[in-house]
């Protein structure tokens, strides 16, 4: 575990700089302009692809919410960077993240192409999608599970002990209708733990609860 940490730890100081070389095989900004997550959360999103370039977007750049800076225009490449330095063949993700894992298997591609000796140490890495693509905000299920979530109580982290697990996911919100019913439009937060349960217990979540749902996914994350 030791060697494994100051393995960790080395790569973050060469994740810049691989990122930086990724960045210049990069022919178009347009490539990172595309992804999902940068629309999402910058709100530049494209109204009429057809349109003039200046009349593409709701909002110009001036008037992008705080958190679009040029951080988050490139994370993808950083992340694309970690993912090679640490040679993973298979990358666990959500489904918000795909478009991420195909941009760093095009930036391998283009790395190997320019220079023909990294052929023989960068792997193509593949994206693995489990049985929850998408898990929300315990606070707020209609958006989704995010470490930069201002909601207390919204996301679980790594480092949460099985105590503040079990109390973040007994105060989910939910609803106050009667029974147990999957409907992501009407009862995001129930379906928000139905997925959960499901995919900690790899089977398909039946409706017959003999406890609330918060409570059971709670224990299962406590005792898991």
């Amino acid at each position: 575990m030791k060697v494994a940490v100051r393995r960790r730890l080395q790569f973050v100081d060469l994740s810049g700089g691989v990122s930086w070389l990724l960045v210049l095989l990069l022919l178009h900004p347009k490539r990172l302009a595309h992804l999902p997550q940068w629309r999402d959360k910058s709100g530049l999103h494209s109204v009429n692809e057809q349109a003039p370039p200046h009349a593409k977007c709701k909002q110009s750049p001036d008037s992008a919410p705080a958190g679009a800076c040029v951080g988050l225009f490139t994370y993808p490449v950083l992340q694309a960077a970690d993912i090679l330095l640490y040679g993973a063949d298979v990358v666990p993700v959500g489904a918000d993240q795909t478009a991420h894992i195909e941009l760093a298997r095009e930036l391998v591609r283009s790395a190997t192409t320019r220079w023909p000796a990294l052929a023989s140490i960068l792997r193509i890495p593949t994206g693995l999608v489990l049985g929850a693509p998408k898990i929300n905000s315990l606070r707020n299920p209609t958006k989704k599970m995010s470490k930069s979530d201002p909601s207390e109580g919204g996301c679980i982290y790594l480092t949460d002990s099985p105590d503040q697990i079990r109390l973040k996911v007994r105060r989910a919100q939910t609803d106050s209708q009667f029974g147990v019913s999957y409907n992501a439009e009407d009862r995001p937060g129930i379906a928000n733990l139905l997925r959960i349960l499901s995919a900690l217990e790899v089977r398909f979540v039946g409706l017959e609860l003999t406890v609330p749902v918060s409570n059971q996914v709670a224990e299962i994350l406590y005792n898991g």
